[in-house]
């Protein structure tokens, strides 16, 4: 009968854990791998196809790496990468092939120079070549970690809180992260989200209407 009792309040948990995650983790939302960490700032590598789909990725706007599937109805929130890091864009990165890719672009480019009806990405490129240089890299500012807690550990019946704090819990130098671009719903949850610790009762106050660059 315990276990029986144990194994309903771990597969609640599992719901909720899936439930709070997939409030923030968007799998249409993918723009890319995070392949460069510290504890400051964070690379990703994106590819024109997945920024196309996004609607692109603006200098300053939010991005999330992790490594949950929010698809998954096995995710335990007390595991190591139940996280989710907050990103924010800065610049764009260098990639390794970067001279590589710049001379091509140039080569390319001089081949159709002066032809006003051909662009260099199209006409005078190859499939394979095109798709080469569709990776770009974007540098980005670590923010912090969204992670779940449970509002009371010495109860089993307690709810799960979306909780955040504002650095790393967990360091990836070497693992791989996917990075998502949140929206409508997600970048509300992120844009507006509240510590439940903190919550005092009063009232908030409305600013505005999030407006997408």
């Amino acid at each position: 009968m315990e276990k029986e009792i144990k194994k309903q309040f771990e597969d609640r948990e599992k719901v909720e854990t899936k439930k709070l995650f997939s409030d923030l983790i968007q799998a249409d939302q993918y723009v890319g791998e995070l392949y460069s960490i510290n504890y400051e700032f964070a690379n990703v590598q994106v590819h024109d196809i997945q920024r196309q789909r996004v609607g692109g990725i603006p200098s300053l706007c939010f991005l999330i790496a992790t490594r949950i599937n929010s698809q998954s109805e096995d995710i335990n929130f007390k595991d190591e990468d139940a996280s989710v890091l907050l990103l924010r864009v800065m610049d764009a990165a260098q990639l390794p092939n970067s001279s590589e890719a710049e001379r091509i672009r140039v080569e390319t480019a001089q081949r159709v120079s002066g032809e006003t009806d051909k662009h260099w990405d199209k006409e005078a490129m190859d499939p394979h070549t095109r798709n080469y240089l569709s990776y770009a890299g974007v540098k980005c500012r670590v923010i912090g970690t969204f992670f779940i807690e449970k509002e009371d550990e010495t109860n089993p019946e307690s709810k799960l809180n979306l909780r955040f704090g504002c650095d790393i819990s967990n360091y990836y130098p070497n693992r791989g992260l996917k990075v998502f671009k949140p929206n409508a719903k997600a970048l509300q949850l992120i844009v507006n989200y509240t510590d439940p610790t903190n919550n005092t009762g009063e009232s908030r106050v409305r600013l505005g209407e999030i407006r997408y660059a």
